[in-house]
């Protein structure tokens, strides 16, 4: 039986990721069409002959403005590859993003992106039963050089310790679905340069 490493959905950051996991050895099988329908069709096919073991699955998917069919679409595609992950060593990494915690003009991707959160702190419980680990990395909306606006309300500051780039998510991605963290769910790990603390400023 092959084990692989699925990686899923339109993120900006999973090309990076990609590379991580290949650099890292995985056996790496990617589907990039953004189309939700093929993406399901993907997982069917490679799950059809019962011959597929998942070690990492990776979702990330850019909010549509369809609000909460980003949470409900992940959510299927966990369900549909559940069997398949390995017991005691499957490992879902989910993209999510830091607006889940709010941004003016954001209100409709800050839904899709708190489902994601409150997801992944679900199904860390319920399939940490079986060894299953599950966590969330949260980017900032704008991966590179941000540059700050006049009005400070128009989009959140540029990142404190400067550009995150994909490849900072992607590190990210690649240590939380590496097989030594089996002691680490329901996390959610900001990546952000440190955009995340602003939710602490008004608090």
């Amino acid at each position: 039986m092959e084990s692989i490493s699925l990686i899923i959905g339109d993120h900006q950051a999973l090309n990076a990721v990609q590379v991580e996991l290949d650099n890292r050895g995985d056996s790496v099988v990617r589907v990039e069409s953004a189309d939700r329908s093929e993406q399901l069709r993907a997982v069917a096919e490679l799950t059809a002959d019962g011959k597929c073991a998942i070690t990492a699955l990776i979702l990330g998917f850019e909010p549509d403005g369809n609000t909460g069919s980003v949470a409900a679409h992940a959510l299927r595609i966990v369900r549909d590859c559940e069997a398949f992950l390995v017991r005691d060593e499957g490992r879902v990494v989910l993209l999510s993003g830091r607006d889940y915690l709010g941004w003016p003009g954001r209100t409709e991707a800050s839904i899709d992106l708190a489902g994601i959160v409150a997801m992944g702190r679900s199904l860390a419980l319920e399939l940490g039963q079986r060894g299953l680990t599950v966590n969330t990395v949260c980017p900032p909306y704008e991966l590179g050089a941000v540059e700050a606006t006049d009005d400070p309300w128009a989009a959140p500051p540029p990142p404190i310790t400067g550009p995150v780039d994909a490849e900072d998510v992607a590190f990210a991605v690649e240590f939380l679905s590496h097989p030594e963290s089996r002691y680490i769910t329901g996390q959610v790990l900001h990546v952000s340069g440190g955009l995340s603390v602003l939710s602490s400023l008004s608090a």
